[in-house]
């Protein structure tokens, strides 16, 4: 048994009182509110930022444990899910055909946001209303007698009226707009210089997690970023050895990064790693094999376990997408999931009716961390949006979501949706787009579009305008996601909170 102890100290020299109470003023209606553990988190649900639920725990142990908890987080992150502050975007040199290092671009404001243009000095101004004419005024000879009634009443004055609100001063934001501005400005300001500028890629970002490999002078570095969390330094993942299985023509390998919620939450690392396995002349299948580490607080991996399966049929050039304990991979004609608690691989046909006629025409993403969407856009420019539903029965089944007309949204900025070669808009493959897919990036020629899904809005985001380059990727970069507690030190309850 922990020895008592009046304070507990977090990580960096806060203390914290064992038994404090928000207030000391006994049953007052504020203490009566804050003693409440249903109106307490129900308050802490309010506030607008993982960073200012950060700057609430250091109030008392209490409030700590309560903003902690995993329901706590997740009834948070339905509120105010992670915002996006801009994204990576990733380009290919037309010379040496490598493509080159990513860079930040924040996302612009949408037009609709903007202030009217001030008109110009020159341009047409309305005439100048002209001043009322006086009424002429009789002699107090000539004016007419008041009416006249049993009783003077003397005239009450009317009620003031309040006066109206000061228009908002872009002087003097809102402190989550000001918190927003901060993390954009730590992006921008964030480098990625240490790598040579050809072959530095990003393999995934997760909210504001990157996995970044490329080389560094002469050696080759596969490492974890957290641009809006520069303090944590930059963590190389483990080396893994590729598996040398009967009958492996070769090897390719993905990286896949995942934050886990909860109050135990961590970042975990997942190496998967593709072999050809050939059965005869033009006839071959493929050995998929997991590797899954989790990173410590001291900075180290631990291996935690691996899975392994084989598919009848090459999956198409699409990117792996990791939900839960699940990697799903892309075919022509299905989905496949690959189960790492089990090491099996199950088949997921595509929804029904959906014909595919490109790589760039579906994406997978995940919802809310615990299912799975697909996004497909077919030649007429319309996008349909499904989730994945397993109801038990082994049978999954699609849900339509969503359904949105893109032409139109291009006649709004002047456009048709297509290219001058009759090429239609295109996905980009981004395994990020909100919890609830609030958001779509497209790519028509060299410009990237972002859907906001919400709010039907169309906004061109980035065009690359340098002849020697082509636009490649595009990774988004959202809001820290889940917050980063301090460590709570001395108590049995709360140790491993991090």
């Amino acid at each position: 048994m922990d020895p008592p102890a009046e304070t507990e100290i977090l990580e960096g020299g806060v203390a914290l009182d064992h038994n404090a109470s928000p207030t000391d003023d006994g049953d007052t209606p504020v203490s009566m509110v804050l003693d409440n553990g249903d109106l307490l988190l129900e308050i802490m649900l309010r506030l607008p930022l993982p960073t200012t639920l950060v700057r609430a725990i250091l109030v008392c142990k209490r409030w700590f444990l309560l903003a902690s908890e995993p329901f706590s987080l997740h009834c948070f992150r339905r509120l105010h899910p992670p915002s996006l502050l801009g994204f990576y975007v990733s380009t290919r040199s037309t010379t040496t055909h490598l493509p080159l290092r990513p860079r930040f671009v924040p996302m612009p404001p949408p037009e609709a946001d903007r202030p009217p243009p001030l008109p110009e000095p020159d341009s047409e101004q309305p005439p100048p209303l002209e001043p009322e004419s006086e009424q002429p005024t009789l002699p107090d000879s000539d004016q007419p007698p008041p009416p006249e009634s049993d009783q003077q009443q003397p005239l009450e004055p009317e009620p003031e009226k309040p006066p109206p609100p000061p228009p908002p001063d872009s002087a003097h934001p809102a402190p989550q707009e000001q918190e927003l501005s901060a993390a954009i400005r730590m992006a921008e300001t964030y480098s990625l210089d240490a790598y040579k500028e050809e072959l530095t890629c990003i393999s995934d970002l997760q909210n504001d997690t990157l996995l970044v490999s490329g080389f560094r002078g002469e050696s080759f570095a596969v490492e974890v970023h957290w641009p809006l969390s520069p303090h944590r330094g930059v963590v190389a993942i483990p080396v893994t050895p590729y598996d040398q299985l009967d009958g492996m023509a070769g090897t390719a390998a993905h990286f896949i990064l995942k934050v886990q919620s909860g109050r135990s939450h961590s970042l975990a690392f997942v190496w998967l790693s593709m072999g050809f396995l050939i059965k005869g002349k033009g006839e071959y299948s493929l050995k998929y094999k997991a590797h899954i580490y989790v990173l410590q607080e001291d900075g180290q991996w631990r291996f935690r376990a691996s899975a392994a399966a084989v598919l009848p049929s090459p999956k198409s050039n699409s990117r792996p997408l990791l939900v839960g304990t699940k990697i799903y991979l892309e075919h022509s004609t299905s989905i496949a999931a690959l189960d790492l608690k089990t090491s099996t691989f199950s088949e997921i046909p595509l929804p029904e009716g959906m014909e595919r006629y490109s790589y760039e025409d579906m994406v997978l993403a995940a919802f809310y961390d615990s299912g799975v969407c697909l996004i497909h856009l077919d030649e007429d420019l319309q996008l349909f949006i499904w989730l994945h539903i397993d109801g038990g029965t082994g049978t999954p089944t699609w849900l339509p979501i969503d359904f949105i007309s893109l032409p139109e949204m291009f006649e709004t900025l002047g456009m048709t949706g297509w290219t001058d070669d009759d090429e239609p808009a295109t996905l980009f493959q981004t395994a990020q787009m909100g919890d609830f897919v609030e958001f779509v990036f497209l790519k028509l020629g060299q410009c990237a579009f972002c859907l906001d899904t919400r709010r039907r809005v169309l906004h061109k985001v980035y065009e690359v305008t340098q002849e020697d380059q082509t636009l490649e990727k595009l990774h988004p970069l959202m809001t820290t996601w889940p917050p980063k507690f301090p460590e709570l030190k001395g108590d049995h309850l709360a140790r491993n909170v991090s």
